[in-house]
């Protein structure tokens, strides 16, 4: 019910996301690179490093990144902690502490000031709709978490490209190359041969991931306005901090409302006796860190240095939650999995190589 009262909220707001969506350039001037753009966007790695720091940096935002979705499923499946809006919120909490004394303490962090034309008003409406989004978006990739495998999530998160593809083509109309799109396709097909037989899912588990996929496409699409359009500046950390308060709070009221919250208090004397708060706190923990390690390794390096990572990244997560999940895997899905893969990392290859270029 949560759920559906937060997409009918949604549906009613169409201008907002317009306005959200839209910088006040045309889409010629969206679409038009500035001089030298194409050679900055496959610049080589930050020269202010080494290659052995620049090397550390990313295995630390690579371990980092696994590590929150493999602590979030064993919290779940190891120690019994079945309330991923709770968890979700402290998530938030941790976020909202740490993003706090990260401002306070790297004053650099801090954005150039907003358009003051933006009125409180419209600032303090648009951040409590993208709120809203950034909350469902991370309370259902946990609820997914739950119900589904890690690798049947990491596959459908897979469709994210398709989705943000389709969401630009309708509210900005872009335009995608060929390659760009035919590498959807091949995405597309590996994750129904990757979902197809053993790897069974229930309806509720699917509809749910789906849900997941389809808030990550619109939280793509509207992180990018909120941080750089719609008359708003801020920093990726400032966004954090923005939007922590605000989402924990929703991810509370999603708890009452559901009967969650209440479950856990009749649940708490047995979980105290187990590490069920200490992986909690662990996984939250984690998840702000690897808002640090993902600044610093768009820092050190390039934009296809971490396309390159993100790929290492799958395969591993995938390899490492088959073995500690016990996840069967069939030869088709097997298949399937290695078309998402190689797919993924040609789409992610070439939107960095078009990046600079107008979409054709």
């Amino acid at each position: 019910a949560c759920h559906s009262a937060l997409g009918r909220r949604l549906a009613r707001c169409p201008r907002l996301l317009r306005m959200m969506l839209s910088s006040g350039k045309s889409d010629e001037e969206l679409q038009k690179p500035s001089e030298h753009a194409h050679q900055k966007v496959l610049a080589v790695d930050n020269p202010l490093y080494t290659s052995a720091q620049r090397f550390a940096y990313l295995l630390l935002w690579l371990v980092n990144n696994m590590s929150v979705t493999l602590i979030n499923k064993a919290a779940f499946k190891w120690v019994n902690f079945k309330f991923p809006f709770v968890l979700s919120a402290m998530h938030m909490l941790v976020n909202a502490v740490g993003s706090h004394i990260w401002l306070q303490l790297y004053h650099g962090a801090k954005s150039a000031p907003g358009d003051a034309k933006v009125s409180a008003t419209r600032r303090r409406t648009l951040l409590i709709l993208f709120s809203l989004l950034f909350s469902a978006n991370i309370c259902i990739g946990n609820v997914s978490i739950l119900f589904v495998s890690v690798n049947f999530n990491q596959v459908m998160r897979s469709l994210v490209p398709a989705f943000v593809m389709g969401i630009g083509a309708i509210w900005q109309r872009k335009r995608f190359s060929a390659r760009r799109t035919l590498s959807v396709v091949a995405v597309v097909t590996g994750v129904v041969a990757a979902c197809f037989g053993e790897m069974t899912v229930s309806t509720f588990g699917f509809l749910v991931t789906l849900l997941c996929v389809l808030l990550a496409s619109a939280k793509v699409v509207l992180t990018g306005a909120i941080l750089t359009g719609a008359g708003l500046t801020l920093s990726p950390m400032e966004l954090i901090h923005e939007m922590a308060p605000l989402s924990m709070i929703w991810m509370l009221l999603a708890s009452f409302s559901t009967g969650e919250f209440a479950e856990l208090l009749a649940e708490l004397p047995e979980l105290s006796r187990t590490m069920a708060f200490p992986v909690v706190l662990l996984s939250a923990l984690l998840a702000f860190t690897f808002n640090i390690s993902s600044f610093v390794a768009n820092k050190v390096s390039s934009p296809l240095t971490l396309t390159i990572w993100g790929n290492i990244k799958q395969v591993l997560l995938i390899a490492i939650s088959t073995y500690l999940f016990e996840t069967p895997i069939t030869v088709l899905n097997g298949v399937g999995i290695t078309v998402v893969i190689v797919a993924s990392g040609v789409y992610n290859y070439f939107s960095v190589i078009e990046r600079g270029i107008p979409a054709k």
